[in-house]
Parts: C-alpha cells; structure tokens; sequence
C-alpha cells in the first residue's frame, strides 16, 4: 500500500482509484490536475520558476505521485520511471544508426514520437510528435510513456506557449517538460 503523502494536504485517493482501475488516460488527467491544485494550495500559477529555469514542486506529492504510478503499473509508468529510460536513449544517441538526437531517441523509446525508417532515408524520413488523443493508454505502451499531460504543461511554460495547447505538439512540449522534471530527482 502506497501512504498517500501530501506537504499541502491535497487528496491522492482519487488518482490512486484511477490507476488501480488501469484507467490511464484518466489518471493522466488526474494527475495534471492534482499537480496543478498544489500549486495553487502554495499560491503558484506555474511549474516554472522563471528566474532560476527551475521547477519548483514539493518533493512529498511528487513521490506520492511517482509511487502512484510504479505501483499500480508494475514499474512501466511514472516520472522517475520516465528519467531512467531518457538516461537509457541518452547514452545511446552517438550510436543510433539513424542520426536522431537527444530528443527524437527519448521521443521514440517513450513511444512519444513515431519514426518511419521504412525505405526513406536522410531528412526525408517521416516522423513527428503523436497527438494526446494517439498516446497508448494501456499497459502495451512502452515503458515510461505515462504520466505526460503535466509534463505537457511544464514544457509549454519552458516555451511561453499561451492559449490553448496545440495538440500536434503536446509530446514535443512534453520533451521539454521531461527534461525540465530531471532536475527534481537529481537533486531532491
């Protein structure tokens, strides 16, 4: 059982719920939301720390949340979950056969970007973000693709993106986000 810990008393049990239930893409949502509701119990309006690039978020909810996530899908999703495969795509970006980057190696391991190698070749090749509503909401999804609306969201702040999201480029923003998150668990 995961203890539902909280530094400004915000209620887990619902995503807890969710996730138990395997119903991802609600807990996806769910955990935007109770992310957001902490910031707003500290008075915040962002993730981001616009002076010092920085996301500022209480290490208590974020390691009930990550727990949350490893628990209930048996080690595939949650945020440190998704730091361990970004170290794993990072240290092979010198020998990807297909000349990707930091971004797109991560991208493809978390399953956030699709890459056509079929026959095309150098910069004609296919690729691109996937939509919200094309994430794999199921177990079948590579490891570390969940949670990622949050992340999302924290991405869209690194950009200043304001307005409404831009669906074509929510997993791009959620690069952005992922590498904004690294820092809390390298330096808890």
């Amino acid at each position: 059982m995961i203890e539902l810990r909280s530094s400004v008393d915000i209620d887990y049990s619902p995503l807890a719920n969710f996730l138990s239930d395997r119903q991802w893409r609600l807990a996806d949502e769910e955990t935007e939301r109770v992310m957001q509701l902490v910031l707003n119990k500290l008075g915040r309006r962002t993730f981001l720390d616009r002076q010092s690039q920085k996301i500022l978020f209480p290490q208590i909810d974020l390691q009930t949340i990550d727990r949350l996530w490893i628990h209930h899908s048996h080690g595939r999703f949650g945020f440190s979950i998704q730091q361990l495969e970004a170290a794993k795509a990072s240290s092979t970006v010198l020998t990807d056969s297909f000349g990707n980057s930091y971004h797109q190696s991560v991208g493809q391991r978390l399953g956030w970007l699709y890459l056509n190698t079929g026959n095309i070749s150098g910069p004609m090749r296919m690729e691109g973000y996937r939509d919200y509503n094309h994430l794999i909401f199921s177990l079948d999804a590579p490891v570390g693709h969940l949670p990622v609306r949050v992340l999302w969201d924290i991405g869209s702040e690194f950009l200043c993106i304001d307005g409404e999201r831009d669906r074509d480029y929510a997993t791009a923003h959620a690069m952005d986000g992922l590498m904004l998150m690294s820092a809390l668990f390298e330096n808890p």
